[in-house]
């Protein structure tokens, strides 16, 4: 009878030994992932700022883009109706 007894305590230490020793990895494991979902968090947030620099430059840069085709198409006008004006004269 101490026999089962000393063998159902053994059975019974080796459960919660692998069970307290999967507790123990599933803990390490939730912490590591915690640093990681930090780390990615903190890139996500540098990656949002970058995005929002881009954009901003891009806008600018169209802004300016805008103008400077403004600027040139009224100098293609002034370049247009000084030619009509030399051609006229070469005409009469």
């Amino acid at each position: 009878m101490a026999t089962k007894e000393v063998m159902r305590m053994r059975v019974t230490a080796i459960v919660f030994g692998t069970l307290a020793s999967l507790t123990l990895m599933s803990f390490v494991f939730a912490f590591i992932q915690h640093g990681v979902a930090k780390q990615n968090a903190m890139l996500a947030r540098q990656h949002a700022e970058n995005a929002r620099q881009c954009e901003e430059r891009s806008e600018q840069f169209q802004m300016l883009t805008a103008l400077r085709r403004e600027e040139l198409q009224k100098k293609n006008e002034a370049l247009a109706q000084e030619l009509m004006k030399l051609r006229n004269n070469t005409t009469k």
